[in-house]
C-alpha cells in the first residue's frame, strides 16, 4: 500500500487553506467532551479538515477532492463517538475511517481520508520540538480489517518547493486493540529552514470495499515537549558531516507497540536529542540511518528525565533505506557510478570505489 503518493492531498489543501498565512504554532488539546455530538458541524467547528485520495488496486493514484470541513455522523471521514471509552477517555472521543460515501470501494480502489488539523510554522519556532500524543484504541465493532491501514501522522509541506513533503512521521494504529487505550506519540524537531512551511496533525485510513476502518483518538495534545532522549550515534563507513544524515527513532514497548517515532539529524558530533512523553518504564529503541541497517537496542530504561541512548550504526550501503542492503542498493549505486548523487554511501561527496567496497562488505545484510 502506498502512502507515499498520499502526499498528491496535502499539496492541495495547503494551497486552498492556509497558503501565505504566518501564525505561529500554537498547542491544541482536545478531549471532545464539550462538543456537540448532534452537530454536523461539531469538528469543523473545531478546526477539523479532511482530504480524500483514491488509488486503483496497485497503488497507482487515481484523483484526491477536498478539503473540506470535517463532517460528524454522515458515513464519511469522521464523527464524533460514544460507549466506548475508559476512564481516561469519558464519554465522548474522535472516530476517524474511510469515506463509505465515495462509491469507488465498490470498484476495489482504495480511498484514503485524512483527518487533521493544520498550522503554519513562523521563524520563532525553528529549532523547537513539538509533540502530536493521543489516545487510540480501535472500534470493538468496526475496527481495521481485511487490506486496511490507519496511522497517526505529522506532515510539513514546503510551499516554496511545490509543497513537497519535508517530513512525515507517523504511528501506525492498524493493529490497535479493540478493547484497551493506548498512548501515541510523535515527535518533531523544527528544522531550521521550515519558515512559512505548513504543519499537520492528524490521523489517516486507507480502506478498499467498504472494509472497516474505525479508530477512536481522544486526549489530544499538540504542544512544545520536555522529557528528552539523547545520546551519541556513531556512523561506521561515513567520512561526511553526521548532520546531513537524518536518523529515525522509534520506541517500542513490552507488547511490541510503537508508541514514539522521531525523525531528526544529528548535529556535527554525532549527537541528538528529542523530547517524549512515554511513560516511564522499559522501551526497546530501534535506530535507522537514512542509508545504514535498523539496530535494536534493548531495554531502555525511560525514568522522569528521559534516558541516554548511544550506539554505532555498524552496516552502511541500504540507499534505498528499506533496510536491506541488496541488489536494489547495487543498482543505484551503479547508476550513479561517477556522480555526487544518490550513490554516495560515505559522505564523501563523490560516487566511487570506496562506496562500491562498502556496499559489497554489507552485502545481503538486514537490519533487525
Amino acid at each position: 500500500m502506498n502512502f507515499m503518493t498520499t502526499r498528491v492531498a496535502t499539496l492541495a489543501l495547503a494551497m486552498a487553506v492556509m497558503a501565505g498565512s504566518q501564525a505561529a504554532l500554537t498547542p491544541y488539546s482536545q478531549d471532545f467532551e464539550t462538543l456537540d455530538i448532534a452537530s454536523p458541524t461539531a469538528l469543523s467547528g473545531n478546526g477539523w479538515l479532511v482530504f480524500g485520495n483514491v488509488f486503483d488496486s496497485g497503488d497507482n493514484y487515481l484523483y484526491g477532492y477536498g478539503p473540506f470541513a470535517a463532517p460528524n455522523g454522515t458515513g464519511g471521514f469522521s464523527s464524533i463517538a460514544t460507549g466506548e471509552g475508559g476512564a481516561e477517555q469519558g464519554q465522548q472521543y474522535l472516530n476517524v475511517f474511510s469515506d463509505y460515501l465515495n462509491g469507488d470501494h465498490g470498484f476495489g480502489n482504495k480511498i484514503e481520508a485524512n483527518v487533521f488539523q493544520e498550522q503554519v510554522i513562523a521563524s520563532g519556532d525553528l529549532g523547537s520540538t513539538y509533540q502530536f500524543a493521543f489516545d487510540y484504541k480501535a472500534s470493538s465493532q468496526n475496527g481495521p480489517s481485511g487490506q486496511t491501514r490507519t496511522m497517526a501522522f505529522i506532515k510539513v509541506l514546503d510551499p516554496n518547493s511545490g509543497y513537497a513533503l519535508v517530513a512525515f512521521p507517523v504511528v501506525e494504529t492498524t493493529t490497535a486493540s479493540t478493547s484497551n487505550w493506548a498512548r501515541g506519540v510523535i515527535n518533531i524537531t523544527i528544522g531550521s529552514g521550515w519558515t512559512g512551511h505548513i504543519l499537520q496533525f492528524g490521523f489517516l485510513s486507507n480502506a478498499t470495499l467498504y472494509q472497516p476502518s474505525g479508530v477512536y483518538y481522544d486526549n489530544i495534545t499538540f504542544s512544545s515537549a520536555q522529557k528528552t532522549i539523547s545520546g551519541t550515534i556513531n556512523l561506521a563507513s561515513y567520512v561526511g558531516n553526521p548532520s546531513s544524515r537524518a536518523i529515525t527513532f522509534e520506541l517500542v514497548d513490552g507488547s511490541n507497540t510503537t508508541v514514539q517515532t522521531q525523525t531528526l539529524n544529528l548535529d556535527g558530533s554525532n549527537g541528538y536529542s528529542f523530547p517524549t512523553s512515554v511513560a516511564n518504564g522499559n522501551y526497546d529503541v530501534y535506530v535507522k540511518g537514512t542509508t545504514w541497517l535498523r539496530k535494536k537496542i534493548a531495554s531502555v530504561a525511560v525514568g522522569s528525565g528521559g534516558a541516554t541512548v548511544s550506539t554505532t550504526l555498524d552496516y552502511n550501503g541500504d540507499l534505498d533505506n528499506n533496510n536491506v542492503i541488496d541488489s536494489d542498493d547495487f543498482d543505484i549505486l551503479v547508476a550513479n557510478f561517477g556522480g555526487s548523487g544518490a550513490g554516495d554511501v560515505d559522505g564523501s561527496g563523490n560516487t566511487d570505489s570506496d562506496d562500491f567496497d562498502i556496499l559489497v562488505a554489507n552485502f545481503g545484510l538486514g537490519g533487525d
